[in-house]
């Protein structure tokens, strides 16, 4: 393990991306949700009943959307260009 870093470190300057991968695959979080206390007061601990726990509160605090009145898009002249747009690299960025 202590070469393969050493190799690593001496080719980071060629070629990084290695570099972060490896980087990347020593930062990973395995932080888990729970337990957690359900509506009675039970302790919901199993994976799924978390799941289902969670969804059930998120499913309660977001509205549904009325998709009856939703205005119909303008329809735009497929004519018209737009010959004179220019933009600048500081523009882009």
């Amino acid at each position: 393990m202590r070469n393969f870093e050493k190799k690593l470190a001496d080719n980071t300057k060629k070629d990084n991306k290695w570099f972060f991968a490896y980087a990347r695959s020593k930062t990973k979080s395995k932080v888990q949700v729970g337990p957690l206390i359900g509506s009675s007061s039970i302790l919901v601990e199993s994976v799924e009943d978390t799941a289902d726990m969670l969804n059930n509160y998120f499913a309660s605090v977001f509205t549904s959307e009325d998709t009856l009145s939703i205005p119909e898009p303008i329809s735009m002249n497929s004519e018209a260009h737009m010959y004179d747009l220019q933009f600048t690299e500081s523009d882009v960025l």
